[in-house]
């Protein structure tokens, strides 16, 4: 398998992480002294392209929004280097990811998408924008003993732990939004964007899912 992570943080910069509640109920028993919500920024249809994903709008005080991991301005290396001011993931640091080991689902299965089966061979298929070394931009063949590559076999796990993991945020997703329209029938605001971090942390758990 030709890919290898370097830690460069190239992606940390250059992409956006929605976040899942598995994802913040990940971080919560990770981050210490610091608010979950401090690190969760809202982003509206104006600010994301998630037109093919409506389901994902979570119904808030303060409009129609997405979780995603925040971003603060890039470290002086990184805008010395990349020759413009940029801004990066909260979470990244001078020797890469401080919440590594809680990092989100969608950042474990980076730089790989979704299976697809071509010529009766199953592989696994480049993420959209990657921003890798170029040695990475090619279609990896998962081999049918994973002894062969367990490295592929690793990344196919991780995605299909993130797609589980997405289809019990989009149940949560649709049982808040469903909760947010019986408030306003009844007169009652919507949850705020911190309210509603604070449920999503809550004892209620995802929907059940399976990886299998």
């Amino acid at each position: 398998m030709s890919f290898q992570c370097d830690r460069c943080g190239q992606c940390c910069r250059t992409h956006r992480v929605p976040l899942t509640v598995t994802d913040l109920r990940r971080l919560s028993q990770t981050i210490q002294g610091t608010r979950i919500s401090d690190c969760v920024e809202w982003l509206d249809s104006e600010s994301v392209d998630f037109d093919d994903e409506p389901e994902s709008f979570l119904e808030l005080r303060e409009g129609r929004r997405v979780p995603f991991l925040r971003h603060v301005p890039a470290d002086a290396q990184a805008q010395s280097t990349m020759g413009a001011p940029q801004s990066q993931c909260v979470f990244l640091g001078q020797y890469g990811c401080q919440v590594f080991s809680a990092r989100p689902s969608a950042c474990r299965s980076y730089p790989y998408d979704r299976l697809m089966v071509h010529q009766n061979q199953r592989r696994l298929t480049l993420a959209p924008a990657v921003q890798c070394p170029e040695a990475t931009d090619v279609l990896v063949t998962l081999k049918s003993a994973p002894q062969l590559d367990p490295t592929a076999q690793r990344f196919a796990h991780d995605i299909a732990v993130r797609d589980a993991e997405l289809s019990a945020h989009a149940t949560w997703v649709a049982r808040h939004n469903r909760l947010m329209r019986v408030l306003v029938r009844m007169g009652r605001p919507r949850l705020s964007a911190t309210e509603t971090v604070r449920r999503m942390l809550g004892p209620e758990p995802p929907a059940e899912h399976s990886t299998e």
